[in-house]
């Protein structure tokens, strides 16, 4: 299959709940319709920031209907597949197979899985996806993808790319290498946001560009444009942002809890809600958030 190629911010889509935990379908449309408007280059869904894996087979069934119908081809849109039984996988592609997507990515969960039996395990998972596969190489949430997997699966008519978490520059230019025209490797991570454009990626992933996705494609326009001031003045904004509101993470897993809140507050989202076993913001760490994002949307000149 054909894979539409992403350019620019690709938003780790946090998951719209309400209070019970079930799918926010109001507020996936108004959530996807918030990112296409402010120019992202694909969606991203069910990344680890997304809290994909809190989710069962009929939740990411509803999201994934939810924002295909609402992003309606307008741009890329990958979906997570992550389960750790083979079949509920295949359940889930079935599901799904209907919809106005462009594809699945996928995190492997057994860590003790040689790398033999998973590269079997990628190119059967690509034989029966109804869309193209990417992988995803997150070892905060799974095991590692060495560049020797993804040699050995690049070439497979089905998968078509993979995304790159981490912070190791040599690993990120390494796997940069192995990019051609069917095969598109995406950064991820707001903090080196402008290093992986800088290092030769078109497409880079980032849960904050799912809040301010206006920053993020000010930060890209600027890059692209050559005008590496701006794009460095623009990111600073985001580094400075990030490092002023409440960190809930580790120890609340990601920054659901924060990205959520911040979308509220915007109005894109009716909730603030995140899956359980994450907490919301406390009322204190709300206050510091409204404070800081006050002077950012101050320099964005609003969210349109």
């Amino acid at each position: 299959m054909t894979a539409r190629k992403m350019k620019g911010a690709v938003p780790i889509v946090v998951t719209p709940m309400l209070e019970n935990g079930d799918i926010d379908v109001k507020s996936c449309q108004s959530l996807a319709n918030y990112l296409v408007d402010n120019h992202v280059g694909g969606l991203y869904l069910f990344g680890s920031a997304g809290e994909g894996f809190l989710l069962n087979t009929q939740q990411r069934a509803e999201a994934t209907h939810a924002f295909a119908e609402a992003v309606n081809g307008r741009v890329p849109l990958l979906v997570g597949c992550n389960f750790l039984a083979p079949r509920t996988v295949f359940e889930f592609f079935n599901e799904v197979k209907d919809a106005n997507i462009d594809g699945f990515h996928f995190i492997p969960e057994d860590l003790k899985l040689g790398e033999e039996r998973f590269i079997h395990q990628v190119k059967t998972y690509a034989d029966k996806a109804p869309f193209p596969f990417y992988l995803y190489h997150n070892i905060k949430r799974g095991r590692a993808i060495t560049i020797n997997i993804a040699q050995s699966v690049k070439d497979h008519p089905n998968v078509a790319g993979m995304k790159v978490g981490g912070y190791d520059k040599a690993e990120m230019e390494a796997f940069l290498k192995l990019q051609d025209e069917n095969f598109q490797i995406l950064g991820s991570g707001g903090g080196q946001f402008l290093h992986w454009f800088g290092i030769g990626a078109e497409a880079v992933t980032a849960s904050s560009a799912c809040c301010l996705p206006k920053l993020f494609h000010q930060i890209y326009t600027a890059f692209k444009e050559g005008d590496l001031k701006t794009a460095e003045a623009k990111q600073k904004i985001w580094v400075d942002f990030h490092k002023a509101i409440p960190n809930t993470a580790p120890d609340n897993g990601e920054y659901a809890a924060e990205e959520k809140y911040i979308l509220h507050r915007l109005g894109v989202l009716a909730t603030d809600a995140c899956h359980f076993p994450y907490r919301t913001l406390t009322s204190d760490e709300k206050k510091t958030v409204d404070r800081e994002l006050e002077k950012v949307m101050a320099l964005l000149g609003g969210m349109d």
